[in-house]
């Protein structure tokens, strides 16, 4: 993908940014959308929301309170008033840098508006402050909140409100409904418009007289709501009761009302306890005491400060309020019979400023503003903080360990192994490596986009479930052993590839993988996952149930008079209440491998790792349940991905969808319709450049080529094209894309450049293994000069048939595909376009007894992360072919070390529209008329292999040319690089079948690997000695490298030298001898 020319400033807003109008200073709102967020769905052309359309770059869309006016808009016009973070968010200070901390807590400050009057209260009030002592942040529950009942752990997934509303006549009037969307003090005509459930509701309530009688009014006002029917979903019990004790716990009932809300123990995160703009505090009608400063020291006549938002706690300034009662509005007539008189003592959050607690990756640890700092929106698969849980990973072990802490500018980590136990007198064992060789997910197909749910360890802002002491969760965590006793110094801080520690403790990576697993429950019962409405459009199931619960719920208040309005209060667990040790949130991870847990009681403790389980959140399991649906709605495969019950994915896709795809900014635009004859067209006037070679090509007449006799020949009659160009490895210079001449690096001169090029730079290869490089190079030359005379087809046949599918192949044990006359006449035509149309950098094998499969080498292109590697795909055509496209499996040879490239999956999916694996341009996805195994594979190297891989994620497309992309994709490409050259020596070691020969001919006999270790070697000797040329750099894919890709590298090189010393003629004289 060629870059693209337009630059966009640095982004200026994010999601939950709270904002100002500049033209109008006290116009406040929440910014909901921003032209940087990942859309993975089209937006519909036309939709009711303002905010649905796709934005422009500099656009944001923001929703105004209190009018919940929403609008899309230009960042310019607004001013950022503070910046929403939450605990385990991740942070940086500006988009260009790479140094990233993680949010262990915040701080939040607020101004107080009356929700009714607008009446303010002077001054900033700590948020920590606001409990039921003095203020009760959030007036009742929420959706999404967690309860605890009779060792039960619970969520609230629905509500059903009952609210007074005051007309503009000044007569209160009740609504109850389902969800009300309304808070007290929201005003307006729409207070009293009923929804679908709503209008039965209004008449009932009203007398039967309301809808009739009454108009809405801009003056219609909330002056009370009360949740009085919650529907619960109980997740998991105490996970430190005994097995009797558990089975004695019925799980509770779904709807809770009346007098037994108040058996429920409310829990919110810490985050969750912080207020934020337009959420409602109630000053207790009780204890209506004079205000002073929220900074203030406990008294009498004070409400205590007591701040349970943050691990840890720094001053706040605020203006000192004058002492004056707590404001409040009445409303109703005493004398009313049915409500009485209702007095408000409810406020808004109009305004905040946040301060957070983040700890970055070197390990420090500081309270910063939070409008001083930026959301890590993309971090890298190899980020991680101090405290993460990490598997360190080489060809080698897998170590699980503990970070320490993070070099980011060099991509290095100090790691600690873990000890057999923590109380061993021996030091612990550090070692500094490369983030490139860390998994801190557990997974190699980790995405920023998609994160996995089930990482290592657990993450700050987790919730979890605390085992009783002397149990555990299941996990064994494997340890590495104290060092030899005889290397005392093994302990030490060390280089890994300098001075190795011994491979001690090693484990194999599957069970490194699971031990690190904190186990997840909490599974969410099926009666949530009913759909809220029949056929006919009427609500139905417990929805119903609950709406008519809820309203008779109503209908005996109102009989009851103002006297019959109370229900039972969920209770909020206060510091030091008792009962509480067994569920809370991760607020720390300590270098050690310990947890520490804040619990409801707002104190803290220290568990091992072994003593928790994750709870999985309702909500998000509602959304995962979604994403599973879209995905199978999405037409992309059939159920299970089965067909014929052979196990071969089957390919579903429509021709006549709607096909989407991204423009250069990233929104969704739809695709006009294609020319299904396209491909047929012999005029080729439908097609250009290389669509115009492909169309050419397969216009062959199928009785031209007999399929038969091209197997029987085993292919030896094509014409194998130009054969590569063969050349001794070049002088790396900066067209190459990896290197700079080494005559240009200081202190080295052309000898040793020549000398380097046949041994490595590590002290680990012994010096008896040193010869005079004159004589390798004669031995070289000679030996290339007779491999010369035979001719480069020889040994690079692009395309040919051999004899057997090589039993290695990924689809080899799956069912052949039974060919039909059509199948064999398309292949037919396929085979003559791959023997005469293959570019000399690919090469493919077909099977005479496996007509339905394909085995190909794409060697990376010039001035990629890809350079000289390369990359085997191997290729079924399943019996539906050429209606349905190939099917493919990528051999990723990472070492799970993550994807060397976004479309390539390390457990062999190939991401690519052509492929029917990505939603793309109706006129990139597969089709019969017009469609060729050849532009498959032209497409890979095109679309896949590119300059620049980290833009090949969809999303991330348009960040070309932006700060945050530019960093990101430099990081990402010196990954590829690394790995990529790793691929060069799997390649070696593991003879491929039906692809040795080629392998070896271009690696030994052509020089490649000579080429491949002079030019990292050369890029190695550039990153440490030559500073940074930005004129220069920009040409290249990967321009230098940090020294964590420098210890991999090194590492990989080690191991190519020793493969290519095996190779290489021994002098004469040491024959003789």
């Amino acid at each position: 993908m060629a870059p693209h020319d337009h630059k966009h400033g640095p982004t200026k807003f994010y999601q939950e940014d709270i904002v100002r109008r500049i033209s109008h200073p006290n116009q406040h709102g929440v910014v909901l959308r921003c032209w940087h967020d990942a859309e993975d769905i089209p937006l519909p052309l036309s939709h009711s929301d303002p905010l649905m359309r796709p934005l422009e770059p500099g656009e944001v869309g923001v929703s105004f309170f209190p009018k919940s006016i929403r609008q899309i808009m230009p960042e310019i016009q607004l001013e950022l008033m503070d910046r929403t973070f939450h605990v385990g968010d991740l942070a940086k200070r500006a988009v260009e840098e790479v140094k990233s901390g993680v949010v262990c807590g915040v701080k939040v400050e607020c101004r107080l508006e009356h929700a009714i009057s607008g009446e303010k209260l002077e001054g900033w009030w700590d948020g920590g402050s606001l409990t039921e002592e003095g203020l009760m942040l959030r007036t009742d529950v929420d959706i999404g909140d967690y309860v605890e009942y009779d060792d039960w752990i619970g969520q609230i997934v629905e509500m059903f409100d009952e609210a007074l509303v005051e007309t503009g006549s000044g007569e209160l009037v009740k609504v109850a409904d389902l969800r009300w969307p309304f808070a007290v003090g929201d005003k307006g005509k729409d207070i009293l418009q009923p929804n679908m459930e709503g209008m039965n509701l209004f008449n009932l309530l009203s007398g039967g007289q309301f809808l009739s009688s009454r108009s809405a009014s801009a003056d219609d006002t909330v002056v009370y709501l009360k949740h009085t029917v919650l529907a619960i979903c109980w997740l998991a019990i105490n996970q430190s009761l005994s097995s009797s004790e558990a089975h004695k716990r019925q799980r509770p009932e779904k709807l809770w009302f009346g007098s037994n809300l108040s058996k429920l123990k409310l829990y919110r995160t810490r985050s969750e306890q912080t207020p934020r703009i337009s959420d409602r505090v109630q000053f207790t009608p009780t204890n209506p005491t004079p205000l002073t400063d929220a900074s203030t020291p406990n008294s009498a006549s004070t409400y205590p400060p007591f701040s349970i938002a943050a691990s840890a706690s720094i001053p706040f300034t605020s203006s000192r309020l004058s002492p004056l009662s707590v404001p409040s509005t009445k409303h109703g007539r005493p004398t009313d019979p049915t409500h009485g008189q209702i007095e408000v003592r409810t406020f808004t959050v109009c305004e905040t400023r946040s301060t957070v607690d983040l700890l970055w990756q070197d390990g420090q640890r500081e309270w910063v503003n939070s409008s001083e700092l930026i959301p890590y929106m993309n971090p890298d698969e190899y980020d991680c903080w101090p405290g993460d849980q990490v598997i360190h990973k080489t060809e080698d072990h897998n170590r699980p360990g503990i970070v320490q802490r993070v070099n980011p500018t060099d991509r290095t980590a100090l790691i600690r192994y873990h000890s057999p136990s923590v109380s061993s007198s021996s030091p612990p064992q550090l070692e500094l490596v490369s983030v490139l060789e860390l998994d801190p997910h557990g997974t190699s197909d980790w995405s920023a986009l998609l994160p996995t749910p089930d990482g290592l360890g657990v993450r700050r802002g987790d919730m979890v479930f605390i085992h009783a002491p002397g149990t555990t969760n299941g996990l064994t965590i494997p340890v590495v052993p104290p060092a030899d006793s005889a290397s005392p110094d093994n302990h030490q801080l060390s280089h890994n590839t300098d001075h190795p520690i011994p491979p001690v403790g090693e484990i194999p990576s599957e069970s490194t993988d699971k031990s690190l697993r904190v186990p997840r429950i909490g599974e969410i019962e099926e009666w949530v996952r009913e759909l809220p409405f029949d056929q006919r459009g009427v609500l139905n199931g417990w929805r119903r149930q609950m709406v008519d619960l809820g309203s008779e719920l109503a209908q005996r208040k109102l009989r009851g008079g103002a006297s019959g309005q109370c229900d039972g209060e969920v209770v909020r667990p206060k510091k030091g209440d008792e009962g509480f040790d067994w569920y809370g949130e991760v607020s720390d991870l300590r270098l050690d491998g310990t947890v520490e847990v804040t619990l409801p009681n707002a104190t803290t403790t220290i568990v091992p790792l072994s003593r928790l389980t994750r709870l999985y959140d309702g909500l998000e399991q509602l959304e995962d349940l979604f994403d599973e649906m879209s995905e199978k709605l999405s037409g992309e495969y059939d159920d299970d991905s089965l067909s014929n019950g052979s196990g071969k994915p089957h390919w579903s896709g429509s021709e006549d969808e709607e096909m989407w795809a991204t423009d250069e900014h990233g929104n969704w635009q739809p695709q006009g319709e294609e020319d299904e004859d396209e491909w047929e067209d012999e005029s080729g006037e439908e097609a250009s450049g290389m669509e115009m070679t492909i169309v050419n090509a397969m216009d062959v007449d199928v009785k031209e080529v007999d399929l038969g006799e091209i197997v029987g020949g085993h292919g030896n009659h094509y014409d194998a094209g130009t054969p590569m160009e063969i050349s001794p490895p070049p002088t790396v210079g900066p067209t190459s894309g990896t290197a700079t001449p080494q005559a240009q690096i200081p202190g080295l001169s052309a000898a040793t450049a020549a000398f380097d090029s046949h041994r490595p730079m590590s002290p680990d290869v012994p010096k008896d293994v040193i010869v005079d490089p004159d004589e390798i190079l004669t031995s070289l030359e000679s030996k290339k000069n007779a491999d010369e005379d035979h001719g480069a087809d020889e040994y690079w046949k692009r395309f040919d048939i051999v004899a057997q599918a090589p039993v290695d192949h990924a689809f080899y044990a799956s069912p052949p595909a039974q060919p039909s006359r059509n199948f064999l006449a398309r292949l037919t035509k396929e085979y003559r376009v791959l023997s005469s149309s293959l570019p000399d950098s690919i090469i493919v094998r077909a099977y005479e007894d496996r007509t339905d499969l394909l085995r190909c080498l794409i060697i990376g292109p010039e001035n990629t992360p890809y350079q000289d590697a390369p990359f085997v795909i191997d290729w079924m055509l399943d019996s539906n072919f050429p209606n349905s496209p190939p099917i493919a499996h990528f051999l990723s040879w990472t070492n799970g070390n993550g994807r060397v490239n976004p479309n390539l999956y390390e457990e062999g999916k190939v991401c690519l529209s052509i492929l029917g694996t990505w939603a793309g341009d109706r006129n990139e996805t597969w089709s019969a008329a017009r469609s060729s195994l050849l532009q498959v594979l032209v497409s890979i190297q095109a679309l896949v292999l590119v300059k620049e891989p980290w833009f090949c994620e969809p999303a991330y497309e348009k960040l070309r040319g932006t700060e945050e992309g530019i960093v990101n994709s430099r990081l990402y490409s010196e990954k590829a690089f690394v790995l990529s050259r790793g691929f060069v020596r799997r390649a070696l070691e593991i003879p491929l079948g039906s692809l040795e020969s080629e392998i070896h001919w271009l690696y030994y006999k052509s020089d490649r690997l000579a080429k491949v270790l002079q030019d990292s070697r050369a890029l190695i000797a550039k990153s440490k000695a030559m500073p940074e040329d930005a004129l220069v750099d920009g040409e290249l894919a990967v321009p230098r490298l940090t020294a964590g890709g420098i210890i991999m590298l090194e590492r990989t090189l080690h191991k190519l030298q020793a493969l290519l010393d095996a190779h290489i003629p021994a002098p004469i004289d040491s024959q003789q001898r």
